[in-house]
Formats: C-alpha cells, sequence, structure tokens
C-alpha cells in the first residue's frame, strides 16, 4: 500500500509539472490556446491538463476506462488495467483524461502506466495512448 501511495505522489506531481500547473505561466490574451473557460477560483486554460481534485477513481471513471479498453483490446493479447488513481483532465473539443493504471499481462509482472482516454461531445471513448512507466516497481 505505501509503494501505491508513493507512486501516486510521484505521479501526481510528475503530472502537474508538465501540466504547467506547478509552473508560472502568464495567460496572453488572443491566443486559442490560452482562453479561460470559468470565473473566480475554478478557471480552466482551455488545452491545458488541470490535476485532479480528488484521485479517487470513481464509477464514471472506471466506466469510462472499461468501455475504451473494450474497443481498444478487440483482437490484441489481453492486458488488465486496474485503475488506482484519476490524476487529471485536459478540456478540449471534449475531455482528455490520465488515469494511473497497474496493468499485467497473463503469466508476467504487473507494471505501472498512465492510460490517457479522450471523451468527445456524444460520450464516445477512445484510448489517445498507453504510456509504460519505467518506475521498477510492481
Amino acid at each position: 500500500m505505501k509503494k501505491i501511495v508513493s507512486v501516486v505522489i510521484v505521479l501526481s506531481a510528475f503530472f502537474l509539472m508538465i501540466s504547467g500547473v506547478l509552473a508560472d505561466t502568464e495567460v496572453k490574451a488572443g491566443t486559442a490556446e490560452n482562453q479561460l473557460i470559468g470565473g473566480g477560483e475554478d478557471v480552466m486554460l482551455v488545452g491545458g491538463w488541470a490535476a485532479a481534485e480528488d484521485a479517487a477513481i470513481t464509477d464514471e471513471i472506471s466506466s469510462l476506462l472499461e468501455k475504451a479498453l473494450d474497443d481498444y483490446q478487440t483482437g490484441m493479447i489481453t492486458i488488465t488495467y486496474t485503475p488506482v488513481a484519476y490524476l487529471g483532465s485536459q478540456l478540449v473539443a471534449g475531455t482528455n483524461h490520465a488515469i494511473l493504471c497497474r496493468a499485467q499481462e497473463i503469466n508476467k509482472a504487473p507494471f505501472w502506466t498512465i492510460v490517457y482516454l479522450y471523451e468527445d461531445l456524444e460520450d464516445n471513448v477512445t484510448i489517445l495512448d498507453i504510456t509504460a512507466l519505467p518506475l521498477g516497481i510492481r
């Protein structure tokens, strides 16, 4: 359990740094990638990643992942992806999601991945990418 908590903390910090949430960025008016949505404390940068307020895996996130994996793994070697933490989202023409998963292929050692999903405006879900993390912990 301590390993999972450590992995979640490290990946959350890494994810935040990548998305620019921890960086001091200046929003420049007039560019599409810097349009703001919302107001007050809930301002979201269009195209920018936002870290999840809660990393808990909800039924909605589990359902999205399961739906996307069903389509993705058709006719392929089956790898089981167990969602561990919801890392964040990105507002695009729909929503991109990043989910930390523990993955395991049959008769192989488990490994960690980040599964990136795209949910369109009609609630269709596809996998954008699955990135294996070379952490060396199981």
